[in-house]
């Protein structure tokens, strides 16, 4: 079910509309019949914000291993010191 105010209700009553964002999670705002904005509830996480927009793939339920052999070449602790002193410079 969604809920439905008007612009004219927000602009009136907005108190009353942010406390049915809060309850409902999320009400769409009609200007002349038609749906124009939608306001969206902070509270819960990103993934729950997100699942509700259109176009959202939510992630997988089981993501792929990361390879074995890791990416990019193997570095020792010496070799990363080394090059992050390069990177430092002189300044």
């Amino acid at each position: 079910m969604t809920n439905q105010i008007t612009k004219r209700e927000l602009s009136r009553d907005t108190a009353r509309v942010l406390a049915l964002v809060d309850q409902a999670g999320r009400v769409t705002v009609t200007e002349r019949g038609v749906d124009r904005w939608d306001i969206a509830s902070h509270h819960g996480t990103q993934a729950n914000r997100l699942a509700g927009l259109p176009g959202y793939t939510p992630p997988a339920a089981t993501p792929l291993p990361w390879p074995e052999d890791g990416i990019g070449p193997k570095r020792t602790t010496a070799t990363a010191a080394k090059i992050l002193d390069e990177l430092r410079g002189d300044h």
